[in-house]
């Protein structure tokens, strides 16, 4: 995760960590918010209580053992957080996005692998020696090779279709 996720000491001495400032008290030596919620990132113990309380945040953190306690406090920052912006949605807003996404980049790949598909196969048969009969027929090449549409508009009024890799013709200007 981020650097937020580390634990890091307790304030020094005679300064008080974000959540006991904000309950208007001195922060005591064991104080179990202190190393997640330090003075200067204020803004994370303000997110966290407002959706689920100090005292409920603290409870929790005390009942797990310490080398999970970053990991839930960065936790409960990252769901406040999001509790705040989507009060609907909440987190499960973040999964939707990338959701969609991965979906948008699943499209994405398949049309490349459909693309680069016709590329490999143009490159095929133009290699292949043709031999008397061995041709493919133009009905078979436009079945397995993506056309493009090429050469203006004349060639459109006249079926003209070109694949790609193929020498276009030369456009003569009337």
């Amino acid at each position: 995760m981020s650097s937020e996720a580390s634990s890091s000491p307790p304030p020094p001495a005679g300064q008080t960590c974000a959540a006991c400032m904000h309950r208007r008290r001195q922060c005591e030596p064991g104080c179990v918010l202190a190393p997640y919620f330090r003075p200067e990132h204020w803004e994370r113990f303000v997110a966290v209580n407002r959706v689920y309380g100090a005292d409920n945040v603290a409870n929790l953190l005390a009942e797990l053992p310490p080398e999970q306690r970053p990991h839930a406090a960065a936790t409960l920052v990252f769901e406040a957080r999001a509790a705040i912006k989507y009060p609907v949605y909440r987190c499960v807003s973040y999964v939707v996005v990338l959701q969609q996404m991965l979906k948008e980049k699943q499209g994405q790949l398949a049309a490349a692998r459909e693309e680069l598909a016709g590329y490999v196969f143009a490159a095929a048969t133009a290699l292949q020696p043709f031999g008397a009969g061995s041709a493919p027929s133009p009905a078979t090449q436009a079945g397995a090779v993506p056309m493009r549409q090429g050469g203006g508009p004349e060639a459109k009024e006249a079926g003209v279709q070109f694949q790609r890799g193929q020498p276009q013709p030369e456009r003569t200007s009337r």
